[in-house]
């Protein structure tokens, strides 16, 4: 009986396959929302760290002109 009615024991199966069926199906779909989100967290990582490379990669280039506009300058200078 579910809610005083009479159920046959054919529908009592059928309703327990469905929700069986879709607690599989909600599992599946948190596991594949745990796994994209796994992925996402992997690639911020990677983002980061490439990010963090160009940085020091842009100071670099960044010293690396500042000492050659200032030999620039005063080769200039000596050639005048």
């Amino acid at each position: 009986m579910i809610n005083d009615e009479e159920v046959q024991s054919e529908e009592l199966h059928k309703m327990d396959k469905i929700i069986f069926q879709k607690n599989t199906f909600n599992k599946e779909i948190a596991n594949e929302i745990i796994a994209h989100s796994k992925k996402l967290r992997t690639d911020s990582q990677e983002l980061k760290a490439r990010y963090i490379k160009l940085g020091c990669q842009f100071v670099t280039f960044k010293a690396h002109y500042a000492q050659f506009n200032k030999n620039w300058t005063q080769l200039r200078k000596t050639t005048k």
